[in-house]
């Protein structure tokens, strides 16, 4: 992993890089999006790649390709953020397995709340089917390993 030090340096190569970027990249169910922000001037650019289900990480490749293809330096990417809608999807569209949501007091309406930037966020015409209750589970408290001793 190549690393900007905050001189400007590549850490270890003394190499000097007159840009620093920070990518964010979202990998969808259809597209894989990333945008590139340079630290230096707020100049964003955007990049769109087709996703790959079976394995999201060749669409992400293929973002940093069209990202280099486009003359941007590699060396400069000061950050690299990563984040995916691929699982609340999954639940969202009920397309994967049989699946329970355990939550702390308080949360467990928190699918049907939905609260994501969706299209249609304040048109009530449009119902979605409820979470089956049955699927849903609550902890009165929030626990960690130390209450397994």
């Amino acid at each position: 992993m190549i690393q900007v030090g905050e001189t400007g340096c590549l850490r270890g190569s003394g190499v000097m890089v007159q840009e620093r970027y920070r990518i964010g990249v979202d990998v969808g169910g259809t597209f894989t999006d990333l945008s590139l922000n340079n630290e230096l001037t707020g100049e964003l650019h955007h990049f769109k790649t087709p996703s790959t289900p079976h394995d999201p990480s060749e669409a992400i490749e293929n973002g940093l390709a069209q990202v280099i293809d486009a003359g941007f330096n590699p060396a400069a990417i000061a950050h690299f953020g990563h984040g995916t809608t691929v699982a609340t999807n999954i639940i969202i569209e009920r397309k994967g397995t049989l699946t329970g949501l355990v939550t702390t007091k308080g949360f467990r309406d928190v699918l049907e709340i939905a609260r994501q930037q969706r299209p249609h966020l304040y048109d009530y015409s449009i119902h979605r089917p409820a979470p089956p209750s049955s699927s849903r589970k609550i902890s009165p408290a929030r626990f960690s390993w130390a209450s397994y001793r």
